[in-house]
C-alpha cells in the first residue's frame, strides 16, 4: 500500500545512498586517476582511445559508467575491458567494486526495505488490535451499563 511507503523512515535510505555515492566515488577516482595517465602517455592513434575517452574521459563520464554498471544498466565486459587493457590490476579491482555494489550496498537497501515496511506493519497491526479492543469495550459498556443503573435503582 501507499500509506506503507510514506509511514516507512527513510534515514537509512539516504544513508544507504550515501554510501553507494562514496563507494563509488572512491572507485571513480582511482580509475580516472588511472585512466588520465594512460591517456596522457598512449598515443592518439590508439584504437582503444576513442572507447576510453567516450567512457572514462572525465570525471563526472567515470561515475556515470561506474554507476550503470552497478545498476546494471550497462554490461559488465564492455566496460571492463578497456579498464584491464589500460592496466592489469583495474579488471579485478572493477570486479571487487561490482560484488560489493551488488552484493553489500543492494542486499543492504533490500533488508532496510523490508526491515521498514515490517516496523510499519506491525505498528497498523498494532493499531488495528487497539481499535477492536475499543470497538469490544464499547460493546460491553453498552451490555453492562443497563445492568449498573438497573442495580443503582434497587
Amino acid at each position: 500500500e501507499a500509506r506503507l511507503i510514506i509511514q516507512m523512515d527513510w534515514k537509512p535510505f539516504v544513508w544507504g545512498f550515501c554510501l553507494m555515492f562514496t563507494l563509488s566515488y572512491l572507485f571513480a577516482v582511482v580509475v580516472a586517476e588511472s585512466v588520465s595517465e594512460w591517456l596522457l602517455h598512449s598515443g592518439d592513434e590508439d584504437p582503444l582511445r576513442n572507447t576510453v575517452e567516450k567512457h572514462y574521459g572525465s570525471f563526472p563520464s567515470t561515475l556515470y559508467i561506474l554507476m550503470l554498471a552497478s545498476a546494471h544498466g550497462a554490461s559488465w565486459s564492455e566496460i571492463s575491458e578497456p579498464l584491464k587493457t589500460i592496466n592489469w590490476w583495474l579488471g579485478p579491482i572493477f570486479f571487487f567494486y561490482i560484488m560489493v555494489m551488488n552484493l553489500a550496498v543492494l542486499n543492504i537497501f533490500t533488508a532496510l526495505a523490508v526491515d521498514a515496511v515490517t516496523h510499519v506493519s506491525n505498528f497498523d497491526r498494532t493499531l488495528q488490535v487497539s481499535e477492536t479492543a475499543l470497538q469490544e469495550g464499547r460493546v460491553i459498556e453498552c451490555q453492562l451499563k443497563p445492568l449498573f443503573e438497573q442495580a443503582d435503582r434497587n
